[in-house]
């Protein structure tokens, strides 16, 4: 008994439909009014006590998430995400509310807890994180600046690079930029 030219019509717009609906919510991308930097409390923005939230996902001291879904719910967004944790992996489902108050209120496994924007977070890139290194707590950047002199030193001394400057330089050795002098700087 075939299938009437009707019902085929009706499984291929099912088909298309569910490929648009599974697209948008794969799209990663939230509202712009949720990035910066929160903590628990606003005046208690300290480095292991603060998570950022970005276009990629999210991280904080010592994890990073990257979303892999996410979709537009009644009073916010609902995400999931792959996490790295000190080595572990796992997946998180979360789902994101902006309170008329400012605050973020997130939602785990049933349980909500509120989140108040760190001062001069508008964006991710106005407070940059920090990070330990053998140098101190620095960003980033002011780590790949610090391997980088490092790196000039100890050709200076005529020293070994490997046994003078921290392990964790090695990526920014690969990235940096020499002249025709031997003196290097941060790459691009």
């Amino acid at each position: 008994m075939g299938l009437g030219s009707a019902a085929i019509a009706l499984m291929r717009a099912s088909l298309v439909l569910g490929i648009l609906l599974s697209t948008a919510v794969t799209s990663g991308a939230i509202d712009t009014a949720y990035l910066g930097t929160w903590s628990r409390s606003a005046d208690k923005c300290e480095f292991d006590d603060v998570f950022r939230i970005t276009r990629q996902g999210m991280s904080g001291h010592e994890f990073a998430c990257k979303t892999t879904r996410s979709s537009r719910s009644e009073n916010g967004w609902s995400l999931r995400l792959a996490c790295s944790e000190e080595g572990n992996t796992y997946t998180l489902d979360v789902r994101w509310h902006l309170l008329e108050n400012g605050r973020l209120r997130e939602t785990r496994k049933g349980k909500s807890t509120e989140y108040a924007r760190c001062s001069g977070s508008a964006t991710p890139r106005s407070q940059p994180a920090l990070m330990d290194t053998p140098f101190g707590r620095v960003t980033q950047q002011e780590f790949a600046r610090k391997c980088v002199g490092c790196f000039n030193e100890a050709q200076g001394m005529g020293r070994s690079v490997g046994g003078y400057c921290p392990v964790g330089c090695v990526d920014v050795f690969s990235t940096m930029v020499c002249d025709n002098q031997g003196r290097c700087r941060v790459g691009p």
